[in-house]
């Protein structure tokens, strides 16, 4: 089951989530995980209030919204904070607490060396490595969390130089610090001014013309605007997912900045349920789960997290806080689970071809003949969508 979880988000993580073909994708996979969390008998080992709070917090900054209804349904193109997300989080932890950690980490190691094979046959994004996250940032942040959890030094650990490479092709500076961070913890022996160094010299031999310089200056000026709807919005924020059409003269949906998105969409209540939650995850995971979460705050400080990121998240720290099973779960379920599994792996499939055929060219028809084979069921959902 965890493979499922690993490997599903890892891959088919969609670019822009909104898109109607990704829909029952995503309903999939949440059947997917309240089958698994249906374990007769077991006994939760976390603290109740915490998540209970955080989904509270939610519920009140999407009640307050300007437009509720863009919060609930989810404009999420890669801040991914709307209740879907946090319900799916939920489930994704309670599926994962009778997990061993260690089987965690070995899945999230094996499912970015894979993303990486796979990222060689996908297309590109201005010659940087897009994976099946359909973008290279996002590509970056899910293999940086990878490569943290291939560094324990366990099985997977002869696929960290393959899974430094797909970094490396991400170009992602964020991900190639947040790889350096999370060695240097993982390593502490090394001085950190040596990671330091590696970090400047790679983020400098990746620079391109004017692209990054640009890049940093639309990222001063998404922080200011951030910080301006913090100010007129400070105890519940302007609402999830509403940050694009609230701040004055931006062109994102996020603040690229993952603490000030949260103070300026959820204000200080959302910024407390989501510290309350990180402090007791940190707190309850071992040092290599810590690993992961560094590399992914390190990686939230520079782009906004792939929903990929969220749930790894969710079930390390599942795992981190295993229950007692009293009852093995019967194999109708097990058949259940990995027969949805499957599903969300074909669907992922179709959801790439239909990507490709959307784009156009003279392969498009291709594209699409190939994802209503896939998938005629979400090929005619996409395709009455958009009435083609």
């Amino acid at each position: 089951m965890i493979w499922a979880l690993m490997f599903s988000q890892l891959v088919t993580a969609p670019s822009i989530i909104r898109s109607v073909y990704t829909l029952p994708k995503l309903a999939a996979l949440l059947l997917i995980l309240v089958v698994a969390s249906w374990r007769p008998g077991r006994r939760d080992a976390g603290i109740s209030w915490i998540w209970p709070f955080f989904l509270a917090a939610f519920a009140v900054s999407t009640y307050h919204s300007f437009a509720w209804s863009m919060s609930l349904n989810g404009i999420y193109l890669s801040g991914c904070e709307t209740m879907l997300l946090a319900a799916l989080c939920f489930l994704t932890y309670r599926a994962a607490q009778s997990c061993d950690p260690k089987d965690a980490l070995e899945a999230g190691a094996a499912a970015a060396a894979v993303s990486v094979v796979l990222a060689a046959f996908m297309t590109t994004q201005t010659d940087r490595w897009v994976g099946p996250t359909g973008q290279a940032a996002r590509f970056g942040t899910a293999l940086a969390m990878g490569a943290a959890m291939a560094m324990s030094g366990r099985r997977w650990a002869s696929a960290v130089p393959l899974i430094l490479l797909g970094v490396l092709m991400s170009g992602s500076r964020g991900a190639i610090l947040a790889v350096l961070v999370s060695y240097w913890y993982l390593n502490r022996k090394i001085p950190w001014w040596v990671f330091a160094l590696a970090g400047v010299a790679v983020a400098a031999a990746l620079h391109r013309s004017g692209s990054w310089v640009q890049s940093d200056v639309m990222r001063v000026a998404q922080a200011k605007a951030g910080w301006a709807v913090f100010l007129a919005n400070p105890w519940v924020g302007c609402g999830p997912a509403t940050f694009l059409p609230v701040a004055p003269g931006v062109n994102q949906f996020h603040t690229h900045v993952l603490p000030l998105n949260v103070l300026a969409t959820q204000g200080l209540l959302g910024a407390l349920a989501w510290g309350l939650l990180g402090v007791d995850a940190w707190r309850v995971a071992g040092r290599e789960i810590r690993a992961v979460y560094l590399a992914a705050a390190v990686c939230s400080m520079f782009n906004p997290l792939p929903l990929s990121a969220y749930v790894i998240m969710a079930v390390l720290y599942g795992a981190s806080r295993r229950g007692t099973l009293i009852e093995r779960r019967s194999w109708p379920r097990l058949v259940a689970v990995h027969a949805l599994a499957a599903w969300v792996a074909v669907m992922a499939l179709a959801d790439r071809q239909a990507e490709l055929g959307e784009r156009g060219g003279p392969r498009a028809a291709y594209h699409w003949a190939r994802a209503r084979a896939l998938n005629p069921l979400e090929f005619y959902y996409f395709a009455k969508t958009y009435k083609r």
